[in-house]
């Protein structure tokens, strides 16, 4: 209806286009929730118009909204494009709040990406920002993804430093929900070093606040970090009702990528327990929901458990290939979980295998792709 008054002013020769590209922009906002085809369009429109106008505080948040509907639509390099030019404009406006919400998207698109490194960089300086303008509960969801950053890059001992302060920061400052995020990224660093004894007590710990004050985001994330220290001690049923729950906490709310991982840790827990068929279910079932099943760190997650998958079905060459291919990445590299519930179990069907047949699989397979 505001479109129609705005065309009929339009027609009677008036400028009606500040009004056109904001009830465009707000109409896109509102329709992210229901069309997002539609939503991308009034946003690209409204984007053009505030071009047109020299406004560029209008476009900036026109783009980011581009962006936004690019995002939920899985096309991470149109949401890259979008907000690159959307920090160049908030850089010019000297934003510093919008400067640090699209560094931070910038950096998870990077990190979907697979780009772990300019994740890295932008997280940071997002976190910079703000710090500086007192944003506690902005800094701490800029630190949780700069430490995953870290994490994908099996940087696991730094991961511990950088949040072993803040969390304690976090706490003086009465900011404990922030804290218990925190928690979860540090507890899934030290599972993956191999200390299960010290990842379990942070991870319990955590778990045990995060139900007494229902925070259901922090209860999955930790369930899942549980249920994978229980497949690294072979406790598999423990690991299968802790990743059920889990799973079905974060299907209710939404959070379809954390979803992912836990569907891929139930994969390990029924490799744990020799139920093949049930594993190939659950490392298959990865990307529920999703438009495109296309994430790096998702993928990394799956590898080494696939290769050994792929040798107990009797397709043992195709597993070596899958494993010389997850030798490339530091995240797989670096960690004694990785070793414990796949390395090993996988070397010792390799036992009576030629050396020379097992390290020609081994190279072909540092030629692959990940995707």
């Amino acid at each position: 209806e505001s479109l129609a008054v705005i065309q009929d002013e339009q027609n009677a020769g008036e400028d009606s286009r500040p009004e056109k590209a904001f009830t465009l922009l707000h109409l896109a906002r509102q329709l992210t929730q229901r069309d997002l085809q539609e939503a991308g369009r009034l946003a690209e429109e409204s984007a053009g118009l505030y071009r047109e106008l020299a406004d560029q505080w209008g476009r900036a948040d026109a783009l980011e909204t581009v962006g936004q509907v690019a995002w939920l639509t899985a096309d991470y390099q149109n949401t890259f494009n979008t907000h690159q030019e959307c920090l160049q404009l908030r850089r010019a406006l000297n934003d510093s709040r919008g400067m640090a919400a699209v560094l931070g998207t910038l950096g998870f698109v990077c990190f979907q990406m697979g780009q772990f490194e300019q994740a890295e960089a932008f997280i940071r300086e997002g976190i910079s920002l703000r710090q500086q303008f007192g944003d506690l509960a902005g800094a701490a969801d800029s630190l949780f993804n700069l430490a995953m950053a870290m994490l994908w890059l099996g940087e696991f001992e730094k991961v511990n430093k950088l949040l072993a302060p803040a969390i304690t920061s976090f706490n003086k400052t009465g900011a404990v929900n922030e804290a218990i995020r925190l928690h979860a990224l540090q507890a899934m660093a030290q599972a993956l070093l191999g200390q299960y004894n010290e990842a379990s007590a942070i991870a319990g710990a955590g778990l045990s606040y995060a139900r007494t004050n229902g925070l259901g985001r922090e209860i999955g994330i930790l369930l899942w970090v549980l249920g994978f220290l229980s497949v690294a001690t072979a406790e598999y049923d423990k690991a299968e009702e802790q990743l059920l729950e889990s799973s079905h906490l974060l299907q209710s709310l939404g959070l379809l990528d954390i979803l992912a991982a836990a569907q891929v840790a139930r994969g390990y827990a029924a490799l744990g327990m020799n139920d093949l068929e049930q594993a190939l279910n659950h490392f298959t079932e990865m990307f529920p929901g999703r438009p495109d099943p296309q994430s790096s760190g998702l993928a990394l997650l799956a590898l080494p458990g696939i290769a050994l998958l792929m040798a107990r079905s009797g397709r043992i060459m195709r597993g070596i290939e899958i494993d010389g291919l997850a030798s490339r990445f530091p995240f797989i590299n670096n960690s004694r979980f990785f070793a414990d519930v796949a390395g090993q179990p996988l070397a010792a069907l390799l036992i009576d295998m030629p050396d020379e047949a097992v390290a020609q699989a081994r190279t072909r397979g540092q030629t692959l792709d990940l995707q």
